[in-house]
């Protein structure tokens, strides 16, 4: 067995397609982060202080169709942006 070293490792693929193909698979997984986000924030149905809190996704399929239907495809992808500039930091980091 070999080991191999970072000065072993070329770095111009390193920094390309590390941070490439982490791009796109954030890209992918981000709707169903953030459905998942709102089901988890919505308030119980008691705890309702006002007509925003009142229950806005019966699950996970009525939230994608509300947001499709009210925001469009950009509102699948709120906050996508600045979930990724973690992972220029990370790059930058290492």
């Amino acid at each position: 067995n070999r080991d191999i070293s970072w000065a072993d490792m070329d770095k111009t693929k390193y920094y390309f397609y590390g941070p490439s193909f982490f791009f796109c698979v954030r890209f992918a997984l981000h709707p169903f982060t953030l459905v998942k986000t709102r089901l988890q924030m919505q308030k119980q149905p008691g705890n309702a202080v006002c007509e925003m809190d009142k229950i806005r996704y019966r699950g996970t399929m009525d939230a994608f169709r509300k947001i499709l239907r009210h925001e469009g495809i950009p509102g699948l992808y709120k906050g996508f942006g600045i979930s990724s500039v973690g992972i220029l930091s990370g790059q930058v980091y290492i």
